[in-house]
């Protein structure tokens, strides 16, 4: 992850409800398409590897998020949840 100089936290919009909404948005889109075939193994197989793959993506993000703002970004994500508003 690269963060330039110039980088700023964003708290609008979408941002005020969730950390991380393109992996919310990567979520549903692995949900329907695995709903889509009409099984159990179909929506694990879509859903699964990419649940663990972006959970550890986000591990990774938010520490380099939190060593370049600091304090900004722990009160900020105090104040949102990860992935799902008021869920998680």
């Amino acid at each position: 992850m690269l963060i330039k100089a110039d980088h700023q936290l964003v708290r609008i919009g979408i941002y005020k409800y969730v950390r991380h909404p393109a992996y919310t948005g990567t979520l549903i889109a692995h949900l329907g398409l695995g709903l889509s075939f009409g099984s159990w193994l179909s929506l694990s197989l879509s859903l699964v590897p990419y649940v663990l793959a972006a959970m550890y993506r986000m591990r990774v993000e938010e520490q380099a998020l939190t060593e370049a703002f600091g304090n900004d970004y722990v009160e900020y994500a105090k104040q949102t949840k990860r992935l799902i508003p008021g869920l998680y």
